[in-house]
């Protein structure tokens, strides 16, 4: 049975409305008649709500898929459909406000229950044009950029023989005055913009240049000009005694736009005062109202006729001109539709306060009961007197409304509503575009989420993945757990010496819980639509991945997981919020009491068993942005991450594409999803990957640093020739720590000991060496010191963050804890192969990572004498 849902809030009326294909293809249907239409299956959710409150992205498939079929063959069609939608839409406003106060009052309950029944009835009919732009939205990534870059080319062409942007000059002004021809990021940029450049005005744009024309009205008349001359605008009586024609064109500008000053859902909300547009004319007329208005003018002319200019100059195909007045076209109507929506809502607050008032007079309900109900419920109260009999519970929680295509209505509430919420919202697809509470933000999926949903929308070539939500973890442990966890986490409030005991308690609580049976049938559902043999649970919380914490290395991940076992193993990963290196590093960003109130998303993702794994950094350091840092081992990545490995190393000059250092370690052993793995000679004596490889990978991640607006830190793998992208997160650690205890001067007598690869604090400094060879020593380092270990994994953190440096035998500049290292300014060489064997504690040494671009240096220091 095709199921219609909705979430009931009491702030938005048009929330009580769901629609499902059944009503999209309805609607469609009135208007073009085609089998792809036709044949668009209606069993599926489509939305909740006006479609901004809950969106699946597969479960309106079938609509996209033919709008793409029927776009193809009836050229225009987009445009044919939106202002078919757009005339109902101003046709539905006509028939809602003329539902004034005076005539609804009136009006019989038979009247009343018909005009809810026209407002649904347009309502469905108009629902179409609320999903027509994710069509144009789909076109726009995949074949807009070609035809783009075609008008590029033409211009470039163009303009090249002048040397410069020539007579385009003022057309593309905002990209500044000193861009050359060759510029083609810019050039793309001042092309898109005078391609997209709708001349239609929305109704928030009709507003403002409403009330513009008031301002510029005003300016012409000295009297009232002064009255706006003050610091605080001037009162509307005032505004009247001084001018009844500019008071008179206010109150037309209140009437008719008024509602657009407090944009939102009603019932909340309320229409604008006119004391609000004074207040907004004032703040114009500051600036230069006429001004401005001419401004505008201009630009809307002069945007039209680079419109024309551009199409004339590009010599666009027939198929790709109608792309680009879609496109054009899309970018009035993607706001235009929503405003239609909202003003009819908003028309409509009168009609639904009369029903209530009737309700109250009858003392069925209370004042804002209405807004609980759903338009069959308030019709069988105008026309029987039916009341819902749980209709005060629905205040007290969030209620779902299911309806079936025959108009009958169901209230979750409870227990019915959480295992509704833990089905829909515990699992998210790796496609997903939702909007609301279902859109993919960190607070809802996580920061390793959140940069794997960013790479697809980059193109970026990522391994299929859903992610188990961060309401999943919450529906799970719910407010008795957090206590528990709460108080055993109160024990670290002073030092860590008991982090060990804390973990092991803490963890038990949150590995003994359990996906809410809806959630794990809904990972279920979504691991059956995946093809892999096995699979890796990925750490997801809402504190990783930031641009100042990256928490590497902090949470677990599982790999190797066989699909029956990755229900059962989900809880696991969320007990890692606990684990010691993750205790450890809240401790010592003074935030260990907070971790109880952090949520865990879990990402789920396919395993690619690559032949080579690694770590690229688009930015090797501030002082030197064109350079790009790739660290690669044999296997898989985790043991480059974790610090086991010393790996081969390349930097790209992505200025003039050179590989400016190329060091090849020999590994004699790799991670497999088993275990270690001895590594063959072929593969020991030849670096993990060609050069060709190298340069595209360091292009990859320019274009990926460019989409992100920042430097990334990518994990990448390998499998049979084919790089995957698995990780992107804001590279940290690269703020300049230049420091020195010594003025930047090797001691004299200082003897060279070993050299390694460097992190990113660039110092001079001296200090006392303490060699480390296992965990159960670390008790003994003394604070200060610098530490010598074979290998940095992260459980080593509580060491690190106590020494001076850090100097290890095995690890890449990319690993987490040199990561860790870079974040706390603590300079780091590794990868030295023999450090721990050279030398000893108590020795002075004195650590350069200063002088070398790319390499640091450790010396021994003779005794003072």
């Amino acid at each position: 049975m095709p199921w219609r849902r909705v979430v009931i809030r009491p702030d938005s009326i048009i929330r009580f409305w769901s629609l499902n294909l059944a009503d999209v293809r309805d609607g469609l249907s009135e208007t073009i008649s085609h089998d792809a239409i036709r044949d668009i299956a209606f069993d599926q959710i489509v939305a909740m709500g006006d479609g901004s409150e809950h969106i699946r992205v597969e479960e309106f498939a079938t609509f996209v898929q033919a709008m793409a079929v029927i776009s193809g063959e009836v050229p225009g069609i987009f445009q044919e459909l939106g202002q078919h939608f757009e005339s109902l839409g101003r046709d539905w406003l006509t028939e809602m406000a003329a539902l004034g106060e005076d005539q609804l009052a009136g009006a019989s309950d038979q009247e009343l229950a018909d005009a809810v029944r026209l407002f649904v009835r347009f309502y469905r009919r108009f629902a179409p044009i609320l999903w027509l732009p994710f069509v144009v939205e789909s076109r726009y990534a995949k074949e807009y950029p070609a035809v783009l870059e075609k008008v590029v080319a033409k211009l470039t062409a163009s303009t090249r023989q002048t040397a410069d942007i020539g007579h385009w000059r003022q057309p593309l002004a905002h990209i500044g005055e000193s861009v050359a021809v060759d510029d083609t990021r810019e050039l793309t940029d001042a092309v898109r913009a005078a391609l997209e450049h709708s001349p239609r005005r929305t109704m928030a744009e009709e507003k403002e240049v409403a009330l513009l024309g008031i301002g510029s009205q005003i300016e012409g008349l000295a009297g009232i000009s002064a009255l706006f001359g003050d610091e605080e605008p001037p009162t509307a009586e005032a505004i009247g005694q001084e001018s009844a024609p500019v008071l008179k064109a206010l109150n037309e500008a209140v009437a008719k736009h008024g509602w657009i000053a407090h944009w939102g859902y009603p019932p909340i909300h309320s229409n604008a005062e006119i004391d609000d547009f004074v207040a907004e004319v004032h703040t114009l007329l500051r600036n230069g109202a006429e001004a401005e208005l001419s401004r505008r003018e201009a630009l809307a002319e002069e945007a039209e006729a680079n419109y024309g200019a551009l199409i004339e100059l590009a010599e666009l195909a027939e198929a790709e001109l109608q792309l680009v007045r879609d496109i054009n076209y899309y970018n009035f109507l993607r706001t235009y539709r929503m405003e239609l929506l909202i003003r009819a809502q908003y028309l409509t607050i009168p009609l639904f306060r009369e029903i209530e008032r009737r309700g109250i007079r009858d003392g069925a309900f209370g004042t804002d009961d209405v807004f609980y109900m759903v338009p069959a419920e308030a019709i069988d109260f105008l026309e029987s007197r039916i009341v819902p009999p749980d209709l005060q519970s629905r205040r007290a929680a969030w209620a779902l409304v299911t309806s079936s295509h025959e108009q009958s209505w169901e209230v979750l509430t409870g227990a019915d509503y959480k295992r509704f919420a833990d089905g829909f919202l515990g699992v998210i697809g790796s496609r997903e575009n939702g909007k609301g509470s279902h859109n993919p933000t960190p607070a809802f999926v996580g920061g390793k989420a959140t940069g794997l949903y960013a790479l697809n929308r980059a193109g970026a070539a990522v391994p299929d993945f859903f992610v188990v939500t961060t309401h999943a973890y919450r529906s799970a442990v719910g407010d008795g757990v957090r206590d528990q966890l709460r108080q055993v986490c109160s024990e670290l409030a002073d030092d860590l010496s008991n982090v060990e005991d804390v973990s092991r308690r803490a963890r038990a609580i949150v590995e003994a819980l359990s996906l809410a049976p809806a959630s794990a049938e809904a990972v279920t559902a979504a691991l059956n639509a995946l093809t892999s043999e096995s699979y890796a649970i990925r750490s997801s919380a809402v504190i990783e991945d930031s641009s100042s914490e990256s928490w590497a290395g902090r949470f677990d991940s599982e790999l190797g997981v066989a699909a029956d076992e990755v229900v059962a193993r989900i809880p696991t990963v969320w007990s890692s919020l606990f684990s010691v290196p993750a205790l450890t590093y809240a401790y010592g960003l003074g935030k260990v009491s907070d971790q109880p109130n952090v949520d865990m998303a879990v990402v789920v993702q396919e395993l690619v068993v690559s032949d080579a794994a690694g770590v690229v950094n688009s930015v090797l350091d501030t002082t030197r942005p064109t350079l790009v840092e790739i660290e690669v081992v044999w296997g898989l990545g985790s043991a480059i991450v974790d610090g086991e490995l010393t790996p081969s190393r390349f930097v790209v000059d992505t200025a003039n594409g050179e590989i400016k250092l190329s060091e090849v370690a020999k590994q004699d052993r790799a991670v497999a999803p088993s275990g270690w793995r001895p590594v063959g000679e072929k593969e020991r004596d030849h670096p993990p990957l060609s050069n060709d490889q190298v340069l595209w990978l360091a292009r990859e991640a320019k274009r990926l640093e460019e989409s992100f607006g920042g430097p990334q830190d990518l994990e990448i793998a390998r499998a049979a020739d084919r790089i995957f992208i698995v990780q992107s997160r804001p590279q940290t650690g690269l703020e300049s720590h230049l420091t020195s205890d010594s003025g930047g001067q090797i001691p004299h007598g200082a003897r060279l000991l070993v050299t390694g690869l460097k992190g990113k604090v660039a110092t001079h400094l001296s200090g006392t060496s303490q060699v480390l060879t296992s965990l159960d020593e670390a008790k003994e380092f003394r604070a200060g010191n610098v530490l010598v270990l074979g290998a940095a994994t992260p459980a080593w953190d509580p060491v690190i963050f106590r020494a001076c440096a850090l100097i290890t035998d095995e690890g890449g500049a990319t690993s987490h804890a040199i990561r860790v290292a870079n974040e706390r300014g603590i300079p780091a060489v590794v990868g030295t192969s023999i450090a721990s064997d050279l030398m000893v504690s108590g020795g002075k040494v004195h650590i350069d990572t200063a002088s070398d671009p790319f390499q640091g240096r450790v010396f021994s220091v003779p005794p003072k004498r």
